[in-house]
């Protein structure tokens, strides 16, 4: 019921898990709690698709806490790469990451996601989500995280993952 996050736990030195729900059943839940903190879990998060309330309550009761909230945005590629075409200015300075590219892009994501569960959560300090943030793009550019990284110099960057033949995320 809860997965290790081997590549947090390892990145930061901390067992960090990911508790894995499928049903509001007080009981369940303290088990899987009980066993994560005898297998030496420092942290562990639950990330719910949808709104339940019931659910909210619970893991609330249990001391987990509302850190961040995700939204995943879906957009046409073949409209995307129009609007692209259309904006001459806008496709120049779109660029494909490259190696000689990530110490620019990790020192670019200090300042991007400031905003995000890793800054925001008081369990990660400032110094722990600069590093998630650095390796997380290193490991982006290098194939690793995404299968493509486009930026504009000194604006912003997207990571891209092919999901599958037609569709990425």
């Amino acid at each position: 019921m809860i997965r290790e996050l081997i590549w947090d736990s390892t990145l930061l030195g901390k067992k960090i898990g990911l508790l894995e729900i499928s049903s509001v059943k007080p009981v369940s839940l303290n088990a899987a709690l009980r066993k994560a903190s005898n297998q030496g879990f420092a942290y562990v998060i639950c990330k719910m698709r949808d709104q339940d309330t019931r659910l909210t309550r619970l893991l609330e009761s249990r001391g987990f806490y509302l850190s961040d909230i995700g939204i995943t945005w879906h957009v046409d590629a073949e409209h995307l790469m129009k609007k692209i075409r259309c904006e001459p200015s806008l496709s120049s300075m779109i660029c494909t990451a490259q190696e000689h590219d990530i110490p620019m892009l990790g020192k670019m994501s200090r300042s991007l996601f400031t905003e995000s569960r890793f800054y925001q959560d008081p369990f990660f300090s400032k110094k722990e989500a600069d590093m998630i943030y650095r390796e997380w793009t290193e490991n982006s550019v290098r194939g690793k995280a995404a299968d493509v990284v486009f930026f504009i110099p000194n604006g912003g960057f997207i990571t891209c993952r092919k999901k599958d033949r037609v569709v990425g995320r």
